[in-house]
């Protein structure tokens, strides 16, 4: 049997309002998850290789790089 409540959608703004809160609460806490999640990869990351350093401290450090080359200024005339 239709009744009121089943043909008809509540158009109350309280209602709107309720769900626009509730998806923007599940972007927010979803973009919050992923957030953690790859704090926690890099922070792993991170310490492996500062575990790795340290484990083998003899390695060459890395080459310095040379300035580079200097330009001359040019003059219009």
């Amino acid at each position: 049997m239709a009744t009121k409540d089943t043909l008809f959608k509540s158009k109350k703004p309280e209602d709107k309002a309720q769900r626009i809160n509730d998806a923007a609460r599940a972007i927010i806490s979803a973009e919050d998850e992923a957030r953690q999640s790859k704090t926690e990869r890099l922070r792993a990351l991170r310490m492996a290789q500062e575990a790795e350093k340290a484990a083998n401290p003899d390695a060459a450090p890395a080459p310095k790089r040379k300035p580079a080359a200097k330009r001359t200024k040019t003059f219009k005339v």
